[in-house]
């Protein structure tokens, strides 16, 4: 199913958000976003990478808007499902403000709601859209904390010959994380990895499909 317009039955406001995302979503989703996002009190920034998060939203103060920003380095399901993610957060805000829980069953709800005509449009590969049914049951504060969600998404990220997932590595492999951090691989304790950081001879549990880079010894 696929939903165009041309470009003469955009509002400004419109136009100004078909620019911004159309670059970062399937194509078939931007008159809905354009319409959602131009009847909001909101303003939406594309941002470079950052590591301890895919997106976020912050609140209006002083009469500013409310702002969410999304990293630009996000493959395009992964990039709309963390824009509904923060569409949600402004639902609760613009409803009860700060008088509720950031992930309580005000925003599970926004999010389903917000998600399935998104769904609807098939827009998803069938693993991805397996995974994000799960997920959304009883969705929780990131899509990196379900696995399947989250390899199911990582799967149409841009190959790179020299990173891996940890879970693709031998036990005992020495490797590397984003932040340069060096760990040795160790057995796996129900869902993560017990891995030892070189440096300070500490364990950490990691995620399974964390990307790491393998180091020849």
């Amino acid at each position: 199913m696929q939903v165009l317009m041309d470009f003469g039955d955009y509002s400004d406001l419109e136009l100004h958000y078909r620019q911004l995302l159309l670059p970062y979503v399937p194509q078939e989703t931007i008159f809905y976003l354009c319409r959602y996002f131009s009847q909001k009190p909101v303003e939406v920034q594309i941002t470079r990478s950052r590591k301890t998060k895919f997106g976020d939203f912050r609140p209006s103060l002083n009469e500013k808007l409310n702002k969410i920003t999304i990293n630009k380095d996000l493959n395009p399901y992964s990039f709309i499902i963390t824009l509904i993610h923060e569409a949600a957060h402004l639902e609760c805000w613009l409803k009860h403000k700060n008088k509720i829980k950031p992930h309580g069953k005000e925003w599970k709800m926004n999010f389903k709601t917000l998600m399935e005509p998104y769904i609807k449009l098939e827009i998803f590969p069938v693993d991805v859209v397996s995974a994000l049914n799960n997920y959304l049951v009883n969705p929780a504060a990131s899509s990196c904390s379900d696995m399947a969600l989250m390899k199911a998404l990582k799967a149409f990220n841009p190959v790179r010959d020299d990173v891996f997932f940890l879970e693709d590595i031998p036990e005992n492999t020495i490797f590397m994380l984003n932040n340069n951090r060096i760990f040795q691989k160790g057995v796996k304790r129900r869902k993560l990895f017990k891995c030892k950081d070189l440096k300070n001879k500490r364990f950490y549990l990691i995620n399974p499909l964390c990307e790491v880079k393998p180091i020849n010894n």
